[in-house]
């Protein structure tokens, strides 16, 4: 059997239900079925969104005497967002492992993108057009 993804939605829950209701009594007289629920990842526009801002802060925040990369903010801000676990390296040095955004739904990188705004404000950073401009689409699409 091939995997299915159902997007159900308020405004189509009824709809989609009896659809998968449909499509997993089929499935089922051939054997066993999974039936996993998830959130949907992260939209374009949030993606388009975080870089922009976190362009911003690289560009105008220094942090201990460095200039920083919009990576190293997102792994900064991350780890801030959903803490953090330090251990040794077999080298002697610490390795630091934080929150991966690639995998984080709708609603987690919201209250991510909340951080960033947050922390860029308590620095004083200034939203460039570019930001701004994504994050009006970005309020539309929400």
């Amino acid at each position: 059997m091939t995997e299915r993804t159902f997007i159900i939605t308020k405004g189509n829950v009824l709809t989609m239900m009896q659809t998968v209701w449909a499509f997993v009594s089929d499935a089922v007289t051939r054997g066993d079925v999974t039936v996993t629920f998830t959130r949907g990842k992260r939209s374009n526009d949030q993606n388009r969104l975080i870089w922009a801002v976190l362009t911003d802060i690289s560009n105008q925040v220094v942090w201990h005497d460095q200039k920083l990369t919009p990576e190293d903010w997102k792994n900064i801000l991350s780890a801030a967002w959903k803490g953090q676990k330090v251990l040794p390296g077999i080298d002697g040095s610490l390795v630091v492992f934080g929150q991966s955004t690639s995998k984080l739904n709708k609603s987690d990188f919201s209250d991510l993108i909340e951080v960033i705004y947050a922390f860029g404000a308590d620095q004083g950073v200034r939203w460039t057009d570019k930001s701004l401009s994504v994050f009006e689409k970005y309020r539309e699409a929400v």
